[in-house]
């Protein structure tokens, strides 16, 4: 299933050599989830079929680009929001059935409750139309680091450039 994140072209590198990484900071568990607020505590990746982030979602940080991924649709570690939705006592009595939250149709976003591995990303776009990269190793970094390796080699399978 090809699902997208939104995130900051700052952020791109980082997720480049080690992936999606859910929420770590001011986390709540599963069974600490009690409303709408809780559930964007949850220490997952948020993922969605928008191809845009759009007025009313409820993301932070600057969304400038798109990262696509290719997951499992039967994966046990990816969940579809209203599903989660539907287990909140609020959302059953006040809005059950409804898909939106915020004007955000759920019914496109999905929770991953995981690492999601650089191999996953499929494609990087950013909205300005402009190209991924080139992206710049410092002098100081050691190419035979394994992390180093593994990014060159997601660049070069994404068709993104490395400076020299």
């Amino acid at each position: 299933m090809l699902l997208n994140h939104f995130t900051s072209l700052d952020a791109i590198p980082g997720i480049l050599v080690h992936g999606l990484l859910p929420r770590e900071k001011d986390t709540v568990s599963p069974k600490e989830v009690f409303d709408l607020t809780d559930m964007f505590r949850l220490p997952v990746v948020w993922l969605t079929r928008e191809e845009r982030p759009r007025d009313g979602m409820l993301l932070s940080d600057r969304m400038e680009a798109r990262i696509t991924v290719n997951l499992p649709s039967n994966g046990k570690r990816l969940v579809a929001w209203p599903n989660e939705l539907q287990k909140l006592p609020e959302w059953r009595e006040a809005e059950r059935g409804a898909r939106l939250v915020n004007g955000v149709d759920t019914s496109l976003w999905w929770m991953y409750f995981g690492t999601i591995a650089p191999e996953r990303i499929v494609g990087v776009e950013t909205f300005s139309g402009e190209p991924i990269g080139p992206i710049t190793l410092g002098e100081d970094v050691d190419r035979s680091d394994p992390f180093v390796i593994a990014l060159v080699k997601t660049l070069q399978r994404l068709a993104i450039p490395l400076a020299s």
